[in-house]
């Protein structure tokens, strides 16, 4: 026995089909709470380069998405588990699919439409381009959002 272990999420997430990987990865990236419209207006975009059988409605998206909930690696929001969010997003960048979903992203969900709304919504959503701009090496977005985070959330997202 060569003694190697993964943890229950990582088994989980290599139980799923490839497009469920790719769901879990996308809402790695999403990181953020979203709506089921907002992810399937993402999924829409990138269904082409995505595997698997394609999704043709919301709903259809949501059934995925509740079958994903219960192997354990969504919450109840649809934001991939914490401690899985940053393993989900590397190996999105391993298939090469992560600039295209990021893309895909903050297109959909671009920030500036949360900008003048509360922390709760504003906080993630920094969060979420601060972590696309360092898996992209884009360095103008990430000191932007660091400093964003900084001033208007905090410790809480910047300890």
């Amino acid at each position: 026995m060569s003694g190697k272990r993964t943890d229950p999420l990582t088994e989980a997430y290599f139980g799923l089909t490839p497009l469920g990987k790719s769901l879990v990865q996308l809402c790695s990236i999403v990181f953020a709470p979203a709506s089921v419209t907002s992810l399937y207006k993402i999924y829409s975009s990138l269904a082409s380069v995505l595997p698997g059988a394609r999704i043709r409605s919301v709903r259809a998206l949501e059934q995925h998405l509740k079958d994903i909930q219960g192997v354990g690696l969504l919450d109840h929001h649809f934001r991939c588990r914490d401690e899985f969010a940053e393993k989900a997003s590397r190996f999105a960048l391993r298939e090469g699919s992560y600039q295209a979903m990021s893309e895909a992203v903050q297109r959909v969900i671009p920030l500036r439409s949360a900008l003048f709304e509360s922390r709760s919504r504003l906080c993630p959503l920094l969060m979420r381009d601060f972590r696309i701009a360092v898996y992209t090496g884009d360095v103008e977005l990430c000191n932007r959002t660091h400093s964003d985070l900084i001033q208007r959330c905090g410790g809480a997202y910047v300890d």
